[in-house]
Parts: C-alpha cells; sequence; structure tokens
C-alpha cells in the first residue's frame, strides 16, 4: 500500500511540480530555426559564419561516433568553431582533429563526405 501511495505521489509531482518551469510558449523555437551557428576561419586568416544549412550539414558529421581516440599529424588548413568546441579541419584528406582536457580526437571524412565539406568551406572563402 505504501508503496502504491508513493507511486501516485510521483507521478502527481511529475505532471504538476514542474509546470511553469518550461520556457514561455512565446519563446519557444522550431529546431530549424534552434541551429546554432558554425565559424569556419582559415588558418591565421578570416572567420566567417556559415548559412544555417550549411551549419546543420558540417554539425551533423561532426556529431557522428566515429571519432578516433587520437589526433592526427595533418597540417589543418580551417578551424571550424561550434558551440564551444574547436576544431582543426585539414581539406586535403577530409580529417577534423579536436584536442580535448582530457585528449585529443580525429574523424576522417569519407571522399564524398569530404568533397561536400570542402565545398561548403570553399564558398565562403573568395581565391588567392
Amino acid at each position: 500500500m505504501k508503496r502504491m501511495i508513493l507511486i501516485i505521489a510521483a507521478l502527481a509531482f511529475a505532471l504538476t511540480g514542474c509546470a511553469g518551469m518550461g520556457p514561455d510558449e512565446e519563446n519557444v523555437t522550431t529546431p530549424a530555426n534552434d541551429v546554432k551557428k558554425i565559424l569556419v576561419a582559415q588558418v591565421n586568416g578570416d572567420t566567417f559564419e556559415l548559412s544555417p544549412e550549411n551549419s546543420e550539414t558540417i554539425r551533423q558529421f561532426l556529431c557522428d561516433d566515429d571519432w578516433m581516440p587520437d589526433a592526427t599529424k595533418c597540417e589543418s588548413d580551417y578551424i571550424v568553431t561550434l558551440d564551444g568546441r574547436t576544431i582543426c579541419y585539414h581539406s586535403e584528406c577530409g580529417t577534423f582533429n579536436e584536442q580535448l582536457k582530457e585528449s585529443d580526437r580525429s574523424f576522417r571524412l569519407s571522399e564524398t563526405d569530404r568533397e561536400t565539406v570542402n565545398a561548403i568551406i570553399q564558398s565562403l572563402f573568395s581565391p588567392d
């Protein structure tokens, strides 16, 4: 009986205890409008902001679970900044390197994905 009362009390709290703690309805945004911007810079160069569509494309690659637990020795030519993270990118081989407090890690794109990322990045920079 005590168990049943505790379960009912927990459900009642869950349903009413957090009322009013969420965002105001007028401040709620749809996921499509909630894409955070990604900045891309050439190493020792200018920084540009990606469009929301291109930011989402790059974000999908960087959220992949196939990161390796070590950074590569690639000479990065771009720096990608998102969500407080700084990730180096080598466009020739399609490798992202990220230095973390705990360890370094890297992620290599497929050839098709590398071409996609390079096209997005190169659209930001005018040829020399």
